[in-house]
């Protein structure tokens, strides 16, 4: 199966658990009842004969402070990375509520912009409001790649519900079908802070586990993951939820900053070298000229000479930099690297 079929199945097998789940506890409440929302972590696995496999866990959500399910989205999410979850294919958020039947690119700004409750409130109030009930689940997968579910249901005169056929949209990673809303860009910030945090540990274990003269203890300080921000600072700092005290939003935006800064220019640097050693072995670049010419201007006095060779360097070789620079209108890399968080 390609990754559009895998990821497409885990979204149906977790929605039929769900309706299956939700049947269960209004079949045990007598009456019509909601199951708690929860994400669901996927991971590739070894079954018992050594082969790939699919699996993962359920973490259903404590909303015990009374905290709407997506309000509480970057709290388990943090966590969740904090604890060690770090490897993984694919996150799901599973939650009833509501939702206009409609196709996903038909949804308007008003709908998408709409305030907290409007939905549920139209549904009691309009007979012939086309609002319903349902499973509301959204797949997101470290590629890119998305899958949303709707499964609308109504309630039976046993009290049990009585579902539809759900319906499930693919998305590739581009603009089309893609997932919108406050679940979404919570997903999408989490993706993000993930690759970043993924570059600095790897830095960070290499500096570590090498004994390198060159690697300093400035070097490994400056990449302790320990020090390194959870994603709820970076999604606080991302959506402008910053504590009163000024000092302590001062402090939280230099640290995201920098998290993201080492990890981007990491990337680069990343992207730079395989580019470069692409091109040596395609026979397209001089390898030893080009690292003589390097050290050269590396080891030389002139600052400005370094900074133009790294910065054509990196317009050049490196594919982040240039999408950077493409969607911030700029023919140089730019110091401010904001756009990475948004």
């Amino acid at each position: 199966m390609n990754n559009e079929e895998i990821l497409t199945v885990c979204a149906k097998q977790t929605v039929e658990m769900t309706k299956h789940g939700k049947t269960e506890v209004c079949r045990d409440n007598k009456g019509a009842s909601d199951v708690p929302p929860f994400v669901v972590v996927g991971m590739e696995v070894q079954d018992d004969d050594g082969n790939q496999a699919i699996g993962g866990g359920i973490i259903q959500m404590d909303l015990e402070n009374g905290n709407h399910p997506v309000d509480e989205l970057p709290y388990v999410l943090s966590d969740l990375h904090q604890e060690g979850m770090t490897d993984f294919m694919w996150l799901m958020f599973v939650t009833e509520g509501y939702a206009r039947r409609t196709d996903i690119t038909d949804i308007t700004e008003a709908d998408l912009n709409a305030p907290r409750g409007t939905l549920e409130k139209e549904f009691a109030e309009k007979p012939d409001t086309n609002i319903c009930e349902g499973i509301i689940a959204t797949l997101f997968a470290k590629s890119g790649e998305a899958v949303t579910a709707t499964c609308f249901y109504k309630y039976g005169d046993d009290g049990l519900p009585v579902y539809e056929e759900a319906e499930y949209t693919y998305c590739d990673g581009g603009d089309e079908n893609k997932p919108q809303g406050l679940v979404a860009d919570t997903f999408g910030a989490f993706m993000k802070y993930c690759e970043a945090w993924d570059t600095l540990n790897e830095a960070s274990q290499a500096v570590q586990n090498s004994d390198n003269p060159l690697f300093t203890k400035e070097d490994v300080a400056s990449l302790d993951m320990k020090k390194m921000p959870n994603f709820l600072t970076v999604w606080q700092v991302f959506t402008d939820d910053l504590p009163n005290s000024k000092k302590v939003a001062k402090k939280m935006k230099e640290q995201v900053a920098e998290f993201m800064s080492k990890s981007f220019m990491l990337k680069v640097t990343k992207e730079c070298w395989q580019a470069i050693t692409d091109k040596s072995e395609k026979g397209e670049l001089d390898l030893d000229a080009f690292m003589a010419k390097m050290e050269i201007v590396m080891t030389g006095t002139d600052e400005e000479a370094k900074e133009n060779f790294i910065a054509e360097l990196t317009k050049s070789y490196s594919v982040s930099a240039q999408a950077l620079m493409f969607a911030l209108g700029k023919s140089q890399v730019p110091d401010d690297i904001s756009g990475l968080v948004g």
